[in-house]
């Protein structure tokens, strides 16, 4: 009777000293044995070390994945119609490609009267500029120190000449699908997706935001030179304004 205790005492006794054992080894002197021995293999590959394959598999996934998204976003910018390369939403800066700071003017008497390069959101909102962009005076886009970006320019009449021969029936194909009042929606096959952003005029009062767009060409003759779009007629064309008005601008690739 006594033996058979005696080997229950020492088989409880036994199986005490495994689970300090075991609690020891995840700490102390046997922790940093495992840490020393897992960083001496770090740079051994190893094959069969399922673990370590799921890890180098999801990096390389997300890898991937960042730059695919890198990739759209900078495509989503521009869209290529023919022989040019636009931008595909207005123009949204704040300063010159040098940058110095371009004014926003919110007074309309101080609008009115303007002889250098200024720039405003449409009924001084904000929120319009996120859909629209800002609208800018031609002091603006004409300025020295240059109003688009690096690799940029405000087209030329010309240049305008050469995307709507291009697509021929062009004002439905400019046209956003979405986003025109009274049914005046295009169809945006070109991908340029025009905007009725409306306009500022010489007095400083805000027109025809969601009916028209009018977007500033490069001219440096007495006159300053406009493209419009219209909801009603979809009739597109370029027409000289004063350089106190206020319009949206689209950028051509150098």
């Amino acid at each position: 009777m006594s033996n058979s205790n005696s080997n229950k005492n020492y088989t409880l006794y036994f199986f005490l000293i495994a689970i300090i054992v075991g609690i020891i080894w995840g700490k102390g002197p046997f922790k940093k044995l495992q840490k020393d021995e897992l960083h001496s293999n770090a740079n051994k590959p190893s094959f069969n070390d399922k673990n370590k394959i799921d890890i180098d598999s999801a990096f390389l996934k997300s890898y991937i994945r960042s730059k695919l998204l890198l990739s759209s976003t900078i495509k989503a910018q521009d869209v290529t119609i023919g022989t040019q390369t636009w931008t595909s939403k207005n123009l949204d800066v704040s300063t010159y490609r040098n940058g110095d700071k371009i004014p926003q003017v919110q007074d309309q008497n101080t609008w009115s009267k303007l002889t250098t390069g200024a720039w405003c959101y449409y009924f001084n909102d904000e929120s319009n500029g996120i859909k629209y962009g800002k609208l800018y005076n031609w002091y603006a886009v004409h300025d020295p120190r240059g109003l688009a970006p690096a690799g940029w320019h405000v087209p030329t009449n010309q240049e305008w000449d050469v995307l709507s021969t291009f697509l021929g029936e062009y004002e439905k194909k400019l046209k956003s699908a979405i986003g025109w009042h009274e049914g005046g929606e295009g169809t945006n096959s070109s991908g340029f997706s025009a905007l009725p952003g409306g306009n500022r005029s010489r007095n400083g009062n805000f027109y025809s935001i969601g009916s028209d767009g009018y977007w500033w060409l490069y001219t440096l003759q007495s006159g300053a030179t406009r493209f419009s779009l219209s909801y009603s007629s979809g009739i597109g064309g370029s027409v000289y304004y004063t350089k106190q008005d206020g319009f949206s601008v689209r950028c051509l690739r150098d």
